[in-house]
């Protein structure tokens, strides 16, 4: 599998796995992080399917949550549904990261996912629905404080979901992976939990 990582220099440290399915040409998967003077913007997406339609509904829904980044997090959804109503839709899920006041907030459609930690009491869900589709609804936004240090992935369905965070955070510890930062543990997990005959996204974020 080759990767292709694409990491933003901001205040959070961000590591990004990403790449088309075989095949392919451009991935139907697409993702964006905004910085503003309170905090941080995580958009992670799926374009319905995969290739060149794919690619241009997450592009849509790329260039929507950069124009709205500075709207609640529902504002953002509902903009990109009306963006995406020309094309085939997509899965979508935001993560705002306020480092003033050391909150999250994250809101979710479709089969993007938010992976934490256990000990960690904050486990947000995507709602079902494609952003851009007639089963769209605005999705219920999750919240919670969080400390300097604390671990996030979101991830398209290119990676599997049966993977525990703790223990791969554990398992790199021991193993010295984790002086590589985000981006060593974002490839750790596309190298045990990637599905090879799909678009891939996967972004490892250690909150600020």
């Amino acid at each position: 599998m080759r990767h292709h990582p694409q990491v933003a220099a901001l205040t959070a440290a961000v590591g990004v796995v990403q790449r088309a399915k075989p095949g392919n040409l451009v991935s139907g998967d697409a993702w964006c992080l905004v910085e503003d003077e309170s905090g941080l913007l995580l958009c992670v997406c799926d374009g319905l399917g995969s290739g060149e339609h794919a690619h241009l509904a997450a592009q849509a829904q790329i260039d929507t949550v950069r124009r709205c980044a500075d709207r609640p997090l529902p504002d953002i959804l509902e903009a990109c549904h009306t963006a995406l109503l020309s094309t085939r839709g997509a899965a979508a899920a935001l993560l705002r990261v306020d480092t003033e006041t050391r909150r999250v907030s994250y809101a979710g459609v479709g089969n993007v996912e938010a992976r934490t930690r256990r000990d960690w009491p904050f486990h947000p869900l995507s709602m079902r629905g494609i952003v851009g589709a007639n089963n769209f609804r605005p999705p219920r936004v999750y919240e919670a404080d969080y400390v300097p240090g604390e671990w996030i992935v979101l991830h398209t369905d290119g990676l599997r979901s049966r993977f525990d965070l703790e223990l791969e955070l554990l398992r790199a510890a021991q193993s010295g992976l984790l002086g590589g930062g985000p981006q060593a543990l974002a490839e750790s997990l596309c190298n045990d939990h990637a599905r090879e005959n799909d678009d891939l996204t996967v972004v490892v974020m250690q909150l600020p």
